[in-house]
């Protein structure tokens, strides 16, 4: 005989509790709960039969669950729908880019063949400024060149890398700006440009390429044409 309450503690649970997973019997759903409440019913104790109460608690709960798992369902297919649209918008956007130039969060900077008459980095510097100095380095993370900036003042900055530029050589480097007010650093934050000739995907969506530059499209800031076109 089945215990009235032996079915209630089944039905508890998360989002896909026990009662809609996969047992030695297989997937308990909505069929396979009313044939167990039936025979459950059936072989009740005539006696001790089972509340009323009780079998509509029971079926209140079912439903409810089953109502969950259905707004999970949901919620999980709305959510990737949005996902695919940002990405096809991204996609788009990123495309529309090509022959602009774009003005973005980074640390790239690459000193043509051209020369570095070509080459110069942005930056903005939190508060007031201070003592400012100028560093890249190789793609190992080696410093290769180096000067000092003198006093820089607080915002945006930009400086051709000129001396700095000329002993590293041409090819694509990573920069660091370090400022200090006294002894307390500056927070800073440093921005790549350049002139987008193409557009790669992969796991992270979107990226610019411009040149040997490469830039997420969610780093972008701004995106302008050219003024010689």
């Amino acid at each position: 005989m089945i215990a009235p309450t032996s079915s209630t503690s089944t039905y508890t649970g998360s989002a896909e509790p026990n009662s809609l997973t996969a047992g030695a019997g297989g997937k308990l759903g909505k069929q396979e709960f009313l044939h167990l409440l039936v025979t459950q019913l059936r072989y009740q104790d005539p006696m001790n039969p089972m509340d009323g109460q009780d079998m509509a608690a029971q079926l209140a709960q079912f439903s409810t669950v089953e109502q969950l798992v259905e707004l999970n369902k949901s919620i999980e297919a709305q959510s990737a729908g949005a996902a695919a649209m940002l990405q096809a918008t991204n996609s788009n956007v990123a495309l529309g880019t090509i022959g602009k130039e774009v003005f973005a969060l980074g640390n790239q900077v690459e000193i043509p063949e051209s020369g570095v008459d070509d080459a110069s980095v942005t930056f903005a510097v939190d508060g007031t400024g201070g003592r400012a100095t100028l560093r890249l380095l190789d793609p190992d993370g080696k410093v290769v060149s180096s000067k000092f900036l003198g006093v820089v003042g607080g915002g945006r900055q930009t400086f051709n890398l000129g001396e700095i530029g000329m002993k590293a050589g041409p090819g694509l480097y990573r920069y660091e700006v370090e400022v200090a007010d006294g002894d307390k650093a500056v927070d800073v934050e440093q921005y790549v440009k350049g002139l987008v000739n193409g557009v790669t995907y992969g796991s992270s969506g979107a990226v610019l390429t411009a040149g040997r530059i490469t830039i997420p499209i969610g780093q972008v800031i701004s995106v302008t044409t050219p003024t010689d076109r």
